[in-house]
């Protein structure tokens, strides 16, 4: 009957130490201590080397993942690190164009929003706190036709076109907003869905200020509700104007009538260009006619002496003639 090494003894060849040991070592010392097991082939040489080599590879695999372990986890570490340090920078970047982007109300009054001119200093910092503002391009939609919004908009850069949908998706501009005027108040103080759609024409910074605080500034500031009863009259004024010239002028009078009104909201640059750039189909859109009308009318002015054209720009050559042409 074979002898059998006793646990004590496999444990120092093997489970003992550490898990480095050198196996071919372990069965060497239980060999030693245990000759009868050679002796009475209970383990021939050939199954020692075996068993040698088979710990090898095991000690071997151990010792590999335990490196793949180490190296994948401080790699990990670095990973996450890096990441985290680039996503706070993001973070903070975007934080300080935020804070850039961001006009301070005293210098909008200056720049133009005389309706907030009235406004006591603590006023003026519930605005400013309360405000959001946001850079939009061209083309970008500020607010849609017939959506409800929950707040009034403040220019502080750009152009952005005002405008009503017909029922064939046709766009009737209504009027543009610029450098230091507000726009929707007049569907929040209403309570209704927006009456207009507000598009974006010169890449614009616009400043959005909740409901709530307008409707604290017309209760508690009578000049700011005075300041705000007046732009809504003028706007009113406005839009009486344009129905009557629509129901009364001719096309090519209305044209002449726009550029002018183009020429007092943006003014001329030293060569009497228009400092506002749009396309044909603005122009009709604001006429109220065809896109082809307003080309040809464009031209006939242009061959009158009365404007110049340099692709979208207008130069007005002839203020009186166009005077004239408009009936005004």
């Amino acid at each position: 009957m074979p002898v059998h090494p006793p646990r004590e003894a496999i444990s120092r060849g093997f489970g003992v130490g550490p898990w480095f040991f050198p196996p071919a070592a372990g069965v060497a010392s239980i060999m030693t201590e245990y000759p009868s097991i050679s002796a009475s082939n209970a383990i021939s040489p050939f199954q020692v080397t075996e068993i040698s080599l088979f710990m090898l590879s095991v000690f071997s695999a151990i010792y590999c993942y335990m490196k793949l372990y180490i190296f994948v986890n401080r790699t990990s570490l670095k990973f996450n690190s890096f990441f985290v340090r680039c996503l706070s920078n993001d973070i903070m970047e975007g934080r300080m164009k935020n804070l850039q982007n961001v006009p301070i109300c005293d210098e909008c009054i200056l720049k133009g929003h005389r309706i907030f001119k009235d406004l006591t200093p603590e006023q003026l910092d519930t605005v400013h706190f309360g405000k959001g503002c946001s850079v939009y391009k061209r083309g970008n939609i500020i607010y849609h036709e017939g959506h409800r919004i929950n707040g009034f908009y403040c220019v502080q850069t750009g152009i952005m076109k005002i405008y009503k949908t017909g029922i064939d998706g046709k766009e009737q501009i209504i009027r543009f907003a610029r450098e230091g005027d507000i726009i929707g108040f007049r569907s929040v103080l209403s309570k209704e869905l927006a009456c207009t759609t507000a598009k974006v024409i010169e890449d614009a910074v616009v400043c959005f200020i909740p409901s709530e605080n307008l409707f604290q500034l017309v209760r508690e500031n009578p000049a700011f509700s005075m300041q705000l009863m007046q732009l809504t009259c003028r706007e009113l004024g406005e839009a009486n104007n344009f129905i009557t010239d629509i129901a009364q002028k001719t096309v090519r009078e209305r044209l002449a009538e726009i550029l002018l009104i183009l020429m007092e909201t943006f003014g001329l640059d030293a060569k009497k260009v228009l400092q506002v750039s749009l396309t044909r189909e603005e122009l009709a859109n604001m006429v109220g006619t065809a896109t082809e009308s307003v080309i040809r009318l464009l031209s006939e002015f242009k061959n009158d002496g009365i404007i110049d054209l340099h692709g979208r720009k207008i130069s007005l050559l002839d203020i009186p003639a166009l005077k004239k042409v408009s009936n005004m």
